[in-house]
């Protein structure tokens, strides 16, 4: 077994020092909004015109009029661009709109400006209006940024004490931009994370269990680019994940180009293994069609295992906008490196395609449709055992339809309806759910949503149907109540288990940029109850 770098104190040590040289200022919150751009089966990826004031462990919402539902949890965080995966039960796809809740940092000078009395022309309206006098405001970047946050988990079963389990996590995320010197930006995301039952066994060497997600330095100038050292997710090789080594990205808005060198993660530890020796390339072009936009990237990617080649291949990403009620979006993989006896090498393969069409049919009514035909890659030393790297490898194609209709401001429905087949499968797997939502409740000022989801396939026929309220105290205060209703059947025989759920969930910021979460919820079933508590306390700084 090769060796991996532990991580011990002196890590630890190099991810907090250099920000405690750093000072803050104070702070003004603001919902800023993002696109996302590409969807995989771990992470939504979503571009901002800039990420600062958002930190890894943090929310991105869906809008839907005035209420903001929690959509992404942020784990990866880029100049423009973050990933994250989707919270349970939301529905995102690529050119979907997503919002941050930021603390933007503003200086107000008491000094008003003249009066700017330039008529404009507003052509699509065809009216004239008066620019009105507004306020100079001088906006100032934030030294240091930061999140830390401890939240506890505690489940709870019928069954005895010994199937009790609870578990804690520690999240520190800080960031410092134009840290020393103007262009730098250190980063740094910490979690550590355990059970209770396991402490005694790890308790020899605590340390061991932190994880640094992120822990880079950058530096960007107008001349030579942007350079990055240390471990940090990229969007531009977004089916990679974080990237132990170096990377450069540099050109214009219209055309980027960049390449990388370093390392993967080791999967048991996440730690440091520079035997996972890994490199690639990329270009990205941008164009304007008309009153329409096109980006187009290509990337390679050559990734080794002990310095022998695992996989070699070639990433493709498409995103176009023709006209404001269209939008395509694709994405492919194709491996180049293939193992067989005697020689090694091969023909290309293709081991994912993903395409996605959204329409806006009119201001109340969107479509979308999207088809997914994946392969599982085959790392030749990474898997030793063929069998194991390839259990999943047959395609699998799946479509998917959307439509969203919006008929009121305060009304919302959805429905989708999914069609999936694997070679080796006995029938089409199907799925499809429905959804409404109702704001600004008669003689409340909560919302409430209803959802029912089918799915059907060849071993199992599942069925959901959820009812939640949501509703706010104040300002500072949120809470929801909601009821679910599982029921399933398994086999030839069709065993039938039913699970019913009910939760409740509190929000509270019972001090300026500190917040608390509590979430209660039990389940119910013929010959099991189970309960769980969650909490989460989280300063912003």
């Amino acid at each position: 077994m090769r060796k991996v770098i532990p991580l011990n104190k002196f890590l630890f040590l190099l991810c907090i020092v250099p920000f405690l040289l750093q000072t803050s200022f104070a702070q003004t919150p603001e919902w800023r909004q993002g696109k996302v751009t590409y969807v995989t089966s771990q992470n939504i990826y979503t571009e901002f015109s800039n990420t600062e004031g958002i930190s890894a462990g943090d929310t991105l919402f869906s809008r839907n009029g005035s209420i903001y539902t929690p959509a992404v949890i942020v784990q990866f965080i880029s100049t423009r661009s973050v990933a994250g995966p989707s919270l349970s039960g939301s529905r995102i796809t690529a050119g979907d709109l997503l919002f941050a809740k930021v603390l933007v940092d503003v200086v107000a000078d008491t000094t008003t400006a003249e009066p700017d009395t330039t008529v404009k022309t507003e052509q699509e309206a065809g009216v004239i209006k008066t620019k009105p006098p507004v306020q100079d405001v001088k906006i100032t970047r934030s030294v240091l940024k930061g999140r830390a946050a401890v939240q506890s988990s505690t489940t709870l079963v019928n069954t005895g004490t010994a199937d009790d389990q609870q578990r804690w996590r520690y999240t520190l995320s800080l960031t410092s931009q134009d840290a020393y010197i103007q262009g730098l930006t250190l980063g740094t995301h910490l979690n550590y994370a355990y059970s209770v039952k396991e402490w005694q066994r790890i308790s020899n060497a605590p340390l061991n269990r932190l994880i640094p997600y992120d822990l880079y330095a950058s530096y960007e100038s107008e001349e030579y680019g942007r350079f990055t050292a240390g471990r940090k997710i990229s969007k531009w090789y977004p089916s990679l994940g974080a990237i132990d080594g170096v990377q450069f990205e540099s050109g214009s808005d219209a055309l980027r180009y960049g390449a990388f060198a370093g390392a993967r993660p080791s999967a048991m530890q996440y730690g440091f293994d520079f035997k996972l020796f890994q490199g690639g390339v990329f270009v990205s072009r941008s164009d304007t069609i008309g009153k329409g936009t096109m980006e187009n990237t290509i990337s390679f990617i050559h990734q080794t295992n002990s310095f022998n080649t695992d996989r070699q291949f070639v990433s493709l990403l498409h995103y176009s906008q023709f006209f404001r009620w269209l939008s395509f979006f694709a994405s492919a993989e194709a491996d180049f490196y293939r193992q067989v006896p005697g020689q090694s090498g091969g023909t290309p393969e293709l081991t994912t395609l993903y395409i996605q069409a959204r329409m806006r049919i009119t201001k109340e009514l969107q479509a979308g449709v999207s088809y997914d035909a994946r392969r599982n890659p085959v790392y030749y030393f990474t898997f030793r055992n063929l069998i194991d790297s390839s259990f999943s490898n047959p395609l699998r194609e799946g479509t998917r339809i959307q439509l969203n209709y919006r008929p009121l401001p305060y009304l919302t429905m959805n429905a989708t309806a999914g069609f999936r087949f694997r070679q080796g499968d006995g029938k089409t797997s199907v799925n499809f759910s429905v959804y409404g939502g109702l704001s600004k409740l008669p003689f409340v000022r909560g919302s409430m949503v209803y959802s029912f989801a089918r799915s059907e396939a060849s071993y199992s026929v599942s069925d959901n149907h959820s009812l939640l309220y949501r509703d706010e105290v104040g300002q500072d205060i949120s809470w929801s109540a909601g009821v679910r209703m599982y029921s399933y059947s398994y086999g030839s025989g069709r065993l039938k288990l039913r699970q019913n759920m009910i939760h409740s969930d509190l929000n509270w910021m019972f001090m300026e940029k500190t917040f608390l979460t509590l979430s209660i919820e039990e389940t119910v079933s013929k010959s099991l109850t189970s309960g769980r508590i969650y909490l989460d306390l989280t300063r912003r700084f």
